[in-house]
């Protein structure tokens, strides 16, 4: 595939010259770059651990009662509503519940 082609499906060429317009125009954008480099990984590093909270809630599941978790739930004054991993996982955001 040409640079055209990546161009058009990856939008390429908008990065690369963000980039050569940094090295040229000096620190000014090389540091805007920079912080969206950053604010990324770090957005990043947050979904990650989303995930692996989620995939730890639904390996839980099996474990709980739907009315226990209610009335965790209740006592905590959160949401009952929803679906038992949602439930859950607002239990555990919450830091009410802690998964093994």
């Amino acid at each position: 595939m040409g640079r055209a082609g990546l161009e058009a499906l990856y939008g390429i060429q908008p990065k690369l010259s963000a980039i050569a317009r940094a090295v040229v125009k000096g620190d000014d954008d090389l540091i805007k770059l920079q912080q969206k480099y950053s604010h990324l990984e770090e957005e990043n590093s947050r979904l990650k651990r989303w995930i692996e909270l989620r995939i730890a809630v639904d390996e839980a599941l099996p474990r709980y009662d739907v009315q226990w978790l209610k009335a965790q739930a209740r006592d905590a004054q959160l949401t009952v509503g929803g679906t038992k991993s949602q439930l859950l996982m607002r239990l555990v955001e919450a830091g009410v519940l802690q998964l093994d």
